[in-house]
């Protein structure tokens, strides 16, 4: 399938904004997907069009916001190809921000909306869709809860690996989870440094994992380079080793851009040393880390410190690989 960026560049905005008291749009159809269709407005703005199989209750209501539009029953005159025009009623999901950027978000985003809707796309199940982008262009103008530093590391980190896929699966599945990966008894927390020595702040709850579940910790030098690869660089790099998995990239865009906030923007200027990234990949046992007393006094909470891990053994390749799951994504592809 064409990406929907691809789709949406060879269409010309319409000669008029509305046709008949219609919207007026020009649109192709999502090739193997004859109920969506990849629009552009009279202003040049990305949208979907989705052809739902029954009309939309008076619960279904829309949203309109700054740079998002969601029209749940919108009749509309699309100029389709071979100069076909079609009129019928939609459902239409428009961003309305100016900025390319933020059109080809929208664009990666919705194109991940295929394999969960279905062929046979259901108005309850879009309106939930929906309610997700909402949530992302909100946090953008929000403080991130995320470094650039620490996105990039923990992307590197899957485009690198022998199995993306898991790892995109198992990656901040919970907002208020503790380490970066998650994948049944296992916790992959992933730590960098630009500094000399391989030196890593902890949360004391972070080296206290859950009762038989395995920590391990990932250790990476990075170094800013103005020739090296920035987070969009790295999801683009995504992109390319999950091509049969567009739900995955989508869902990796939205962590990304809810994780950043308003930083989303700023990131694209950020660039690191892939090599020096590569070069000093290390694992560690959760158990061997240093840590402070965990018998705290009843009033202290939330207690953060510093490791130096230098002096540490790390955890061998083969060990990483037998203990399976999401450690062995990880590692790597040879």
């Amino acid at each position: 399938m064409a990406s929907f960026e691809k789709l949406f560049d060879q269409l010309q905005s319409p000669s008029s904004s509305s046709v008949h008291d219609a919207e007026s749009l020009t649109a192709c159809a999502v090739p193997g997907w004859p109920n969506y269709r990849i629009v552009r407005d009279m202003n040049g703005a990305p949208g979907l069009l989705v052809a739902l199989p029954k009309p939309p209750t008076e619960r279904d209501t829309g949203v309109e916001l700054k740079n998002l539009s969601f029209r749940p029953d919108v009749r509309c005159v699309v100029h389709g190809e071979d100069a076909q025009l079609i009129d019928g009623r939609f459902a239409l999901v428009r961003c309305k921000a100016p900025e390319r950027d933020l059109g080809r978000l929208f664009l990666s985003v919705i194109e991940g909306w295929l394999p969960e809707l279905g062929r046979q796309p259901d108005q309850h199940e879009l309106a939930e869709a929906v309610d997700r982008l909402v949530e992302l262009f909100a946090a953008l103008s929000k403080p991130g809860r995320m470094t650039v530093q620490g996105v990039w590391t923990e992307l590197w980190l899957m485009v690198a690996s022998s199995d993306p896929a898991s790892l995109v699966k198992a990656w901040h599945s919970d907002p208020d989870e503790l380490h970066d990966f998650v994948g049944g008894l296992q916790r992959l927390e992933v730590k960098s440094t630009s500094g000399p020595l391989r030196q890593h702040h902890f949360s004391l709850d972070q080296l206290q994992p859950p009762a038989r579940s395995k920590l391990l910790v990932a250790s990476v030098f990075v170094e800013e380079e103005r020739s090296g690869a920035s987070v969009a660089d790295l999801l683009e790099q995504l992109r390319g080793r999950l091509a049969e998995h567009p739900e995955l990239v989508s869902r990796a865009q939205e962590i990304v851009a809810i994780g950043l906030g308003r930083e989303w923007r700023e990131a694209a200027e950020v660039r690191f040393n892939i090599a020096r990234a590569a070069s000093s990949l290390s694992f560690f046992a959760g158990e061997e880390i240093p840590r402070v007393d965990p018998t705290l006094p009843p009033e202290v909470s939330e207690v953060r410190f510093q490791v130096d891990l230098s002096g540490l053994d790390s955890v061998t390749t083969n060990i990483v690989r037998d203990l399976g799951g999401i450690f062995a994504s990880a590692l790597p592809i040879s």
